[in-house]
C-alpha cells in the first residue's frame, strides 16, 4: 500500500450537512475528496495541443497579407541571401549612378580630422 497521509479539513455548516447527505447515500467521503483533489491537479497541468491544429488556428486568424505589387521587394525571395545581396546591390549602385558628377578641377570635400575643443 502506498504512503498515505490524513489530512483534518475544517468545515462549513453547509459542507456539513452535505457530507451527512453523502454518508447517507453510502458515498465514500475519501474518493469523493480523491476525485475532487484529481479534477483541480489535472485543470492546473498544461495540457499538450495539437501543434499542427494551433499552427492551423492561428494561420486562419492571422491571415498572411496580400503581396505588395508596388513594393521593392515584390516578388524577392528575402530569405535567399543570394538573391538580397543582389539587390541590394543593385539598389546602391542605382543610387550612387544618380549623384551628380563633380566638376572637373575641384577636389573631393574631406573632412577635418583636428579636434575642436
Amino acid at each position: 500500500m502506498a504512503d498515505q497521509k490524513q489530512l483534518n479539513v475544517r468545515l462549513t455548516d453547509e459542507d456539513l450537512a452535505n457530507v451527512e447527505l453523502l454518508k447517507r447515500h453510502d458515498v465514500s467521503l475519501a474518493e469523493v475528496i480523491r476525485d475532487a483533489l484529481r479534477q483541480r491537479a489535472q485543470a492546473l497541468v498544461p495540457r499538450r495541443r495539437d501543434i499542427v491544429a494551433l499552427v492551423h488556428e492561428i494561420e486562419r486568424k492571422y491571415p498572411d497579407p496580400a503581396p505588395a505589387t508596388s513594393s521593392p521587394y515584390a516578388g524577392l525571395d528575402t530569405s535567399d541571401r543570394h538573391t538580397m545581396s543582389e539587390f541590394i546591390r543593385g539598389r546602391l549602385h542605382a543610387k550612387t549612378s544618380k549623384r551628380r558628377p563633380r566638376p572637373a578641377g575641384k577636389p573631393a570635400k574631406r573632412k577635418s580630422k583636428r579636434k575642436t575643443g
